[in-house]
Parts: C-alpha cells; sequence; structure tokens
C-alpha cells in the first residue's frame, strides 16, 4: 500500500510498491492489537508535509525532505477514523472500522517517515490545501513588449534571474519555499492586484527568457518569474501540483483563479498540493 519516494519534478516515473520490509519489517498485528493501538492514537499531518487526492492515490510533498510519497486512496481512508480532519470513508462511531490487518504498521511507518505526527502542537488537520482552481491565463502571447519596454526592465530581469539562481543553489528547497510564503504574508496589507499589469510583466520576461541559456525547469522559471514579479510589488501564488498516473510534478504562478506562466489546460492535468 506504501509507495517508494518520489524526486521533485521527475517526469514520466511510475509509483513502485514497496516491500513488506519497507513498512518497518513489522510482524502485521491482529485485528484486536490494531484496534487497541489505534483507539489511543490520534494522527496529524506535520506541518511542512501537504498532501492531495490524485485518482486513486492521496500524494504527499515532505517539504523538509524535499521528496514526494504516495500511498492508496483505501488505505487512508481505512485510517481516516484516526487521523485528525481527514473526511474519508469511516464515521467516528462505527463499532468495527474496516481497517486492514496492517492499519498500525501503515501508520507506524508515516510517523517514522516524518508525514504524521501523534503529537498535536508538530501536525494540523490531515486534509488537503484549499487552492483556487485555475479558470483562466494570461493570455500569453497577446501583448508583444517592445525591445525598449524589455531594456527598461534589464536591471530588474538580471537581477531577479540571478537571485533565483544562487537561491536554488544555497538554500534548501524548505527555506525557499518558506521565504516565498513568509514575502508575500508581509506584503498582504499593501499588496495590489493588477491582472492587466502582471500580464504585461509576464510577457517582458518571456522574451528575456528566450535569450537567458538555461534548460527549461518549472521550478526555476516560476522562482524568477516571481522574484520579477515581487521587484513590482506583485505576489502570486507558487501552486505544486502532480499527477499520479504516471507521476509527474509541475509548478506555476497563479494570481487568484489566473494562471500566469502556463496555461489553463496544462495545469488542469495537476491536482494542487501545495502554494506558498
Amino acid at each position: 500500500m506504501l509507495f517508494k519516494r518520489v524526486p521533485r519534478f521527475s517526469r514520466g516515473r511510475r509509483l513502485e510498491p514497496m516491500t513488506s520490509e519497507a513498512l518497518g519489517g513489522m510482524p502485521r498485528a491482529s485485528p484486536l492489537q490494531t484496534a487497541a493501538r489505534m483507539a489511543i492514537t490520534k494522527y496529524f499531518l506535520r506541518h511542512d508535509v501537504f498532501l492531495c487526492v490524485a485518482k486513486r492515490y492521496c500524494v504527499f510533498l515532505d517539504v523538509e525532505h524535499d521528496r514526494y510519497l504516495a500511498i492508496q486512496r483505501n488505505a487512508i481512508d481505512s485510517l481516516g477514523a484516526w487521523l485528525e480532519g481527514w473526511g474519508g470513508t469511516i464515521a467516528r462511531n462505527r463499532i468495527e472500522p474496516r481497517q486492514p490487518d496492517n492499519a498500525a504498521n501503515i501508520a507506524s511507518e508515516l510517523s517514522r517517515l516524518g508525514i504524521l505526527t501523534d503529537v498535536p502542537p508538530d501536525g494540523k488537520p490531515v486534509r488537503p490545501e484549499m487552492i483556487s482552481a485555475p479558470i483562466n491565463d494570461a493570455a500569453l502571447g497577446e501583448y508583444r513588449p517592445s525591445s525598449a519596454a524589455v531594456l527598461r526592465q534589464g536591471v530588474n530581469l538580471v537581477f531577479s534571474t540571478a537571485r533565483a539562481r544562487r537561491t536554488l543553489e544555497t538554500r534548501s528547497f524548505q527555506s525557499t519555499v518558506r521565504g516565498v510564503t513568509v514575502r508575500r504574508y508581509r506584503a498582504a496589507g499593501h499588496r495590489h492586484v493588477d491582472l492587466h499589469a502582471e500580464a504585461r510583466l509576464v510577457a517582458i520576461f518571456n522574451v528575456w527568457r528566450a535569450y537567458y541559456i538555461h534548460p527549461y525547469l518549472c521550478l526555476f522559471d516560476s522562482l524568477c518569474l516571481l522574484e520579477f514579479l515581487a521587484r513590482h510589488a506583485f505576489f502570486p501564488r507558487w501552486v505544486f501540483g502532480v499527477n499520479a498516473e504516471p507521476f509527474q510534478a509541475h509548478c506555476w504562478l497563479q494570481e487568484g483563479s489566473m494562471v500566469l506562466n502556463d496555461t489553463v489546460e496544462r495545469v488542469s492535468a495537476y491536482t494542487p498540493i501545495m502554494s506558498a
């Protein structure tokens, strides 16, 4: 039921089942042992872990350890009565919950991997983050900036690209995500939204990006654009999404329900798992 960890943003890789040894090498518990163990435990999602339900799987993004893990949805549903906040298929007052025989093993292994915790201050409810569904995009290609407009933004473009590259080379994924989140919250009191202005800046960035020699990578490109927009007091959300079968991960920028650096058609193929 539990699956191997998967590197961030790998494409086309399947999630392969782990062996029983990977579940901690624990013997399968009897139904009575499982019930006794689970009856006194309440599990929470760790603060730096995010989840989404993608087709038949629950996918976890562990920001601290920079990894994805997945488990079959029905396994999580079977633990639902012991997961704080999980809207699974088990009613809390049911006398005989339909947990698998190794339910305690699954919960223990997810705790060992740093996904779940039974210490309330260290966790949060086990539920997906609420992220606005993309409805439209920035109409990429409709606005064609002049060479003069791009040149006027030259310093900002160079600085933003250099900062994004340095951040990814010197800071952890966790530190990067936290930095972006803190900056957006600090700007919440005086931030403004001008979708037309943001779309024009995105168009200028795209012209610059065509001349910057660096392979496309959604993480790098989104962070570059994020830094560029921040220099103009725009702070959109940095959204991460996954596709479970076959496994793919992607990220993009979104202002409300408008996708800034991608298309609605493309990002709709991914289930959002986290935003910063």
